[in-house]
């Protein structure tokens, strides 16, 4: 459904594969003025669903359409992006290797046509969203159960686009954010610290004790500085096995 400004109906299309349900999740702008939507195509026999990317021209006429997987290893996509070199990038998750879905990332050329996947996020995951950074990175986010919460945990990975496929950026330091802070501010340790448990401590330049949290567990980390007065302070994390990690950050409640 395509509207004006003020909701006026320009046009409307039907979109789907010759035979079984499609169902989209997004539809994004592209650079030759048209549109790229991503979703799960399901034919009517079929226990799983295959990955679908439809390009459309200005108008929503369909310029070409394309399925990723198979009714056996079913795909799901839930978001896209484009590189500025005209490559697009998907986001969402396969059932390949897990009942469950693990996520999953696929990049194509501008015709749909795969270029590399990678799977992240360990069993039981999905990437419901992307974004990318120039032709080289791209940040994706979702959830996933592989750090023992039945609920699952927010997951986002940092990454770096190959022509030769993909290949992930380790993370291995410590992120505290926002920076300055007003309110609440999260605390990020790599991955292989993400299980443990730790000791966190914030002291003033004077060396005055402001906090101290103990047995937190490091996937949970995070700060209130509501009681903190404007300035800067320097924290500690202690982590069980020994690894210490420390920085600085600034409170400033006037902005």
């Amino acid at each position: 459904l395509r509207l004006t400004d003020n909701g006026d109906t320009l046009w409307t299309r039907l979109y789907r594969s010759p035979t079984g349900d499609s169902k989209f999740y997004k539809i994004l702008p592209t650079q030759d003025g048209g549109y790229i939507m991503a979703g799960i195509y399901n034919q009517t026999t079929a226990k799983t669903g295959m990955g679908i990317a439809v390009k459309l021209d200005a108008l929503g006429v369909e310029t070409w359409q394309k399925t990723y997987g198979t009714v056996t290893d079913g795909i799901e996509l839930h978001d896209v992006a484009q590189l500025p070199n005209g490559n697009y990038m998907f986001g969402g998750y396969s059932f390949e290797t897990d009942t469950n879905g693990v996520a999953y990332i696929l990049t194509t050329d501008s015709a749909g046509v795969k270029i590399a996947d990678q799977y992240c996020g360990g069993n039981t995951s999905y990437a419901d969203a992307i974004a990318v950074q120039g032709n080289t990175s791209y940040l994706v986010a979702g959830a996933t159960n592989q750090y023992g919460n039945t609920y699952g945990d927010a997951y986002w990975r940092e990454t770096e686009t190959l022509l030769s496929g993909v290949a992930t950026v380790a993370e291995t330091g410590m992120k505290l954010y926002p920076n300055p802070v007003s309110g609440i501010a999260e605390i990020a340790l790599p991955n292989n610290e993400s299980n443990q448990m730790a000791t966190l401590e914030v002291m003033n330049l004077a060396g005055r004790n402001m906090l101290k949290s103990e047995n937190v567990r490091i996937k949970d980390l995070a700060l209130n500085t509501a009681d903190m007065p404007n300035g800067m302070y320097l924290y500690k994390v202690t982590c069980t096995d020994g690894q210490v990690h420390q920085g600085r950050f600034v409170v400033n409640h006037n902005k």
